[in-house]
Parts: C-alpha cells; structure tokens; sequence
C-alpha cells in the first residue's frame, strides 16, 4: 500500500496484485493527469484502507484480487461515494457488463490500449470536469 493524499487534489487509487501493472498506470496517469497524486493497492484490503483514510476521487481496479475481487472494490467505493468514476479492468471481457451492473464507471480489457487507456483516465480524472 502507497500514499497519502490531499484532500484539494485529484487522487487515483490503482488496485491490482501486479506491480508492474500499477506502474503502467502510474505513468499513464501522470500523462493523462499530471497534477493528480496517485496511491496503491495490491489487495481489496488495502484499498478499503485507503477508500476509509483518504479522499479518492478515481479508482482503477483490476478484477481479480488475492483476497477478493474488482467488485469488492467497486462496492467499497461506491459506499464512500456513488459518483466518482471506477474504471475496472480485466483480461476477460466478459466481466465489463457485470462491472456496470455492480457500479463501475467504464471498462478496459488487459492487455491495454494504450490511447484508449490515456483517453478513460483523462475523462475521470476531475481536473477535466
């Protein structure tokens, strides 16, 4: 788990048990919102943690989690608030309807399109409102 953010900020919270994966996004963010601070999870628990001491404006969750899955995130985020944009992602495309049904904002499919990826992070980053 990384980071602690400020309140006056675009916050991102990426969940997803790859590392790798999570600095992709990083960077991806940095260049579709470059003012927003950007926090970490490798697990639902994790992310309930930051989603409870934090104020997250966008999350960006993977669907499958050690100890759970996207749609627990999407839950705990939705509980917090039920406007902030959640974008889920996975290798399998059949979750993208089910995510909508459950609350997430938008889907993109593993491996990423890049521009479509820069595109979805631009559109929810809250500095583009």
């Amino acid at each position: 788990m990384q980071g602690q953010i400020g309140v006056s900020q675009a916050t991102f919270l990426i969940v997803d048990d790859v590392p790798t994966i999570r600095l992709i996004l990083r960077r991806a963010i940095a260049i579709a919102a470059p003012q927003a601070v950007v926090c970490s999870a490798g697990t639902v628990g994790e992310a309930r943690q930051l989603l409870a001491g934090n104020t997250i404006t966008v999350v960006i969750t993977d669907y499958h989690l050690p100890d759970g899955n996207g749609f627990d995130v999407v839950d705990a985020a939705r509980r917090i608030d039920k406007t902030m944009p959640i974008i889920l992602m996975s290798a399998d495309a059949t979750i993208a309807e089910l995510g909508r049904i459950v609350g997430a904002s938008n889907f993109i499919a593993k491996p990423f399109d890049m521009p479509h990826l820069l595109q979805l992070l631009g559109q929810a980053s809250p500095a583009a409102a």
